[in-house]
């Protein structure tokens, strides 16, 4: 496997194409009842693991680019600073070190707001009991407070901490959100999330990452409803969202990183949930062309591998023509005197010839990076000689 500014860029196009499809796809109100969950968690895992591996593999082809790519490269290939550090390695830093800033900041959010939360004490009710012993939840597994909240949540990975407003909730609503909220700790969705904030954290200027975060919302929440509402009646669904509804009035709109929420304030996605449920979906194995596109889409985007492409400059000489240079022998050893530097004769032309030898196709400089990588040792006379700028 091969990591590359190639590579890199190749990422970004292909999942950037992966979660616009299926985004673009879920837009629309009347294709959420044709597609199944299970495809759409499918499709989004996929998309997330793209944006993770931005990795080249053996088999990949190396498709030229020579337009726009060669210039990002060079400037990103600019010394600065007296020739001591590059574009791109400032914009490393910066990349990781406000990564490792957001990922430390939000570490130290997680661990205060559970510490906070731990010196509250617990709500113990005969209603709360019975809810964790029809759904087989052991007490210690989870906390249930009562607090000053505009909204229900659940916080936390492991023995998390389910939050309740203090209000006047009638038997009804306090099952509903219950049930919602302890549904979201038995299948895991919290990991689910963090996984997708890690992402997030790591592309933080990527906005693609909003989008994908949107799509686990949407995945986390859609599947919550479903389970609990498959073996409802009419009149029981209705009740189900009016709940849904005096929630989302209350709710402050504050994003967490960490929690997730009974009924978000965000419209389109509380439409959603309300078509979902109305409509009676059935959460059959739907959406097979959906699936297989993004397959497709997944598997095409490791088979090729966008590079920059340069052209030949016409001044380029033959491999094996030195005499524009001045030349002395030395240990036995011939050298040549270029732009200032000692050079020797032999590693110079063994560079040219391996650069003429990988540029025969569609004569440019670019060609074949595999063979100039495995057989190319000396790079710095190679970034000297011809304007081989191909970034190894």
């Amino acid at each position: 496997m091969n990591v590359s500014f190639g590579t890199f860029i190749t990422n970004l196009f292909f999942s950037g194409i992966l979660l616009f499809t299926i985004g673009l796809f879920f837009k629309r109100q009347k294709n959420i009842d044709k597609i199944s969950l299970k495809i759409f968690v499918v499709c989004t895992v996929l998309s997330m693991l793209r944006m993770v591996f931005p990795v080249e593999f053996f088999f990949s082809y190396t498709i030229g680019i020579p337009i726009i790519l060669p210039k990002i490269h060079s400037f990103l290939e600019t010394s600065i600073y007296r020739q001591s550090i590059t574009v791109i390695e400032i914009l490393i830093i910066l990349w990781f070190g406000t990564a490792l800033f957001k990922g430390a900041f939000t570490i130290h959010k997680y661990i205060q707001l559970r510490r906070i939360l731990s010196k509250i004490p617990e709500t113990h009710s005969k209603e709360v009991d019975d809810i964790l012993s029809e759904m087989n939840i052991q007490k210690n597994k989870v906390r249930i407070l009562t607090i000053d909240v505009s909204f229900p949540c659940i916080v936390g990975f492991i023995n998390p901490t389910i939050l309740l407003p203090n209000a006047n909730l009638s038997k009804s609503e306090l099952t509903y959100i219950l049930k919602h909220e302890l549904n979201h700790y038995i299948h895991h969705d919290l990991w689910f999330k963090a996984f997708g904030e890690l992402i997030s954290i790591i592309y933080w200027w990527n906005p693609i990452q909003s989008i994908l975060k949107k799509q686990i919302n949407f995945i986390t929440e859609i599947n919550n409803d479903h389970i609990l509402t498959k073996y409802m009646n009419e009149r029981q669904k209705l009740q189900y969202l009016k709940c849904m509804i005096l929630i989302a009035k209350n709710n402050t709109n504050i994003e967490s990183n960490f929690s997730l929420s009974y009924a978000e304030h965000d419209t389109t996605l509380l439409k959603q949930r309300f078509f979902y449920i109305l409509n009676n979906h059935s959460n059959k194995m739907n959406g097979r062309k959906l699936a297989f596109v993004v397959l497709v889409l997944f598997l095409v985007s490791y088979l090729f591998t966008f590079e920059p492409k340069y052209e030949i400059p016409e001044t380029y000489r033959p491999y094996t023509d030195l005499s524009e240079y001045e030349t002395f022998t030395k240990d036995g050893q011939l050298y040549m005197i270029k732009d200032g530097k000692l050079i020797n004769c032999r590693e110079e032309i063994e560079t040219r010839y391996i650069i003429t030898k990988c540029s025969k196709k569609e004569g440019d400089l670019y060609a074949n990076k595999k063979i100039i990588k495995k057989t190319l040792k000396y790079k710095k006379q190679a970034e000297q000689s011809a304007c081989f700028l191909f970034c190894l």
